[in-house]
Parts: C-alpha cells; sequence; structure tokens
C-alpha cells in the first residue's frame, strides 16, 4: 500500500518562485466477487498485483519535512490505515495483531480479506466506521475461521453491526452473514425485565426455565419520572473479541411512556458469548448483565 502526503515547502529569495511536485500512481488490479448463495457466500481469491510510483525530490528541506512526521507517526498504533489510488480511497482494518486486515475500496465498493499472500474478496457491508476483523477457530474444528464484524450502519444513538463468518472450503471460501436484526430478535426473546414503579428501577434478566439453579441479572435505578413500557434492542448491536471467543454487546434501550425513542441512560449492557457449529451455525452460550459504561 501506497501513502502519498503533501509537503509544503516555502523559499525566500530576491525573486519568489513556487515548485509543484506531482505524484503518480499504479491502478491497483480490480476484485472479482462471486454472488451470494443461499447458504452463504463462497470466493475464489484472484491473483493480484499492485505497482505505484514514488514522487521524488531532490529538496534537502522536503527531506527533512518527511523525516519528521515519519518520526511523529507510529503505524503501529493505527488500526485504520488510508492510502490514496487512482482507483479511490482503500481503508485498512487491522486485527489486533496485525496478522490480518480488511482491505476495503471506497470508490469500487470492494472489499477483501488480507493474510499474507492470501487475498478473499468478500461481499460486506461498509459503514462509515468500518468493519473489525481477527481469525479466530471459533467452532473449534482445528481450523481457523475469518471473523468479520460488519457495519451496517451509524448515527445519533445507533450503531448496528452483524457478524460474518468466512471459512475454507473444498471449493474456495464460503461466508455465513448474520444482520443485527438476527441477534436483535435472540435478545428480544432471552432478556426479560421488571419495573418497579415506586422505586424507579428495573431488573434486567436473562429468561431461564423453572427453576433453573443460575440466575442473571442487574438492577438499575432510573433518573426519568415517566412510566417505563419496554426494553429494545434494535439500535445498537457490536461485538467483541475476547480470548478467542466472539462477544455480542448490547445496552438497553429504555421506552417511557408517551415516547418512541430508546433512552440509553442509567442503561445496562448486555453481553452474550457466542457459540458456533461447523456449518457456521451461531447461538448463545452464557449471558453477562452489567452496568453499561456508557461507550456506545
Amino acid at each position: 500500500m501506497i501513502r502519498c502526503k503533501r509537503f509544503y515547502t516555502y523559499t525566500v529569495i530576491a525573486l519568489m518562485s513556487v515548485m509543484l511536485c506531482g505524484c503518480t500512481f499504479g491502478k491497483d488490479s480490480s476484485v472479482a466477487v462471486i454472488d451470494d448463495e443461499a447458504a452463504g457466500a463462497t470466493y475464489q481469491p484472484g491473483d493480484e498485483a499492485a505497482s505505484a510510483d514514488l514522487p521524488q525530490t531532490d529538496a534537502s528541506d522536503v527531506q527533512e519535512a518527511e523525516a519528521s512526521d515519519n518520526d511523529m507517526e507510529s503505524e503501529d498504533e493505527q488500526e485504520n490505515i488510508d492510502s490514496v489510488s487512482n482507483d479511490g480511497i482503500t481503508s485498512e482494518y487491522y486485527s489486533e495483531d496485525g496478522s490480518v486486515y480488511v482491505s476495503i475500496d471506497s470508490e469500487n465498493r470492494s472489499a477483501k480479506i488480507v493474510d499474507g499472500d492470501i487475498e478473499i474478496p468478500v461481499d460486506i457491508t461498509m459503514g462509515v466506521y468500518g468493519p473489525k476483523i481477527e481469525k479466530l477457530d471459533v467452532d473449534e474444528d482445528g481450523e481457523e475461521e475469518y471473523i468479520i464484524a460488519e457495519c451496517e450502519g451509524s448515527g445519533t444513538g445507533i450503531s448496528l453491526y452483524g457478524l460474518c463468518i468466512v471459512q475454507k472450503t473444498d471449493d474456495g471460501y464460503e461466508m455465513t452473514k448474520y444482520s443485527s436484526d438476527h441477534f436483535s430478535s435472540i435478545l428480544e426473546e432471552d432478556i426479560g425485565f421488571h419495573y418497579y414503579p415506586a422505586t424507579r428501577e428495573v431488573h434486567v434478566f436473562e429468561i431461564l426455565p423453572m427453576n433453573y439453579d443460575r440466575h442473571t441479572g442487574e438492577t438499575m435505578k432510573l433518573s426519568r419520572e415517566e412510566e417505563l413500557t419496554d426494553i429494545v434492542w434494535t439500535d445498537i448491536i457490536g461485538f467483541e473479541f475476547v480470548d478467542g471467543r466472539v462477544v455480542l454487546t448490547a445496552p438497553s434501550g429504555y421506552i417511557f411512556e408517551g415516547s418512541q425513542m430508546p433512552d440509553y441512560e442509567n442503561a445496562v449492557e448486555v453481553r452474550a458469548t457466542l457459540s458456533f457449529t461447523e456449518d457456521s451455525k451461531v447461538s448463545v452460550f452464557y449471558y453477562e448483565i452489567v452496568e453499561d459504561d456508557g461507550v456506545k
């Protein structure tokens, strides 16, 4: 990946002159993506090459400016790195250890997984905050899968991620996708609440069979005086990668009487550690319900 930087040089001599320095880049080859199939999306990585010509200059002050910029910039601390090419903007989203990343060409609306010499075109949504990726053996079959949390949409009070599992098959790679709606529906079924008007407290809990020997829940004091009528899980769905596992996260969206917009003040956070089968079926392994830290 080539990064193009602009440097401004001011030279004062008897007569003022302006020197313009141009940058020329090669064009990245395109990535072919096969349409989704009913059971997932199958992709074949193609052989690709990219070339670029770096801008050259002998001006010592420009070289000093470049060295100064490089000293201040630490690529190891960058999660997302943008590069400029003739095709538009390419953004890269790295795994925690930096061994694998998703590369997105915003202009051509294409994406691919890059893992060393392996490149796998993938059809994912490209929300403004970009995807998250890790390489994990989530189904414990001895083979690692690529797990992508794709940004479906974001805005005021909205942050929605879906989940993609990309695994190697005899014919190439297969992707299975689950939308944020899928996980919202699971939470609607599995999580309940009790509201106590006298104390303005709400108890959010995992719905379990009768006489079950475990209870997961959290009680919060609400600041609003209106009666709580419902809790929704439709506007904020996220994912974290923790100790080799995939964790679904969602804060409680309170619906008060006379209002239709979720309120996240004094929310709890539901954390659901997910379980996967070899055919990429996903379910909740166990829940944690804790006080929300306010980070949406």
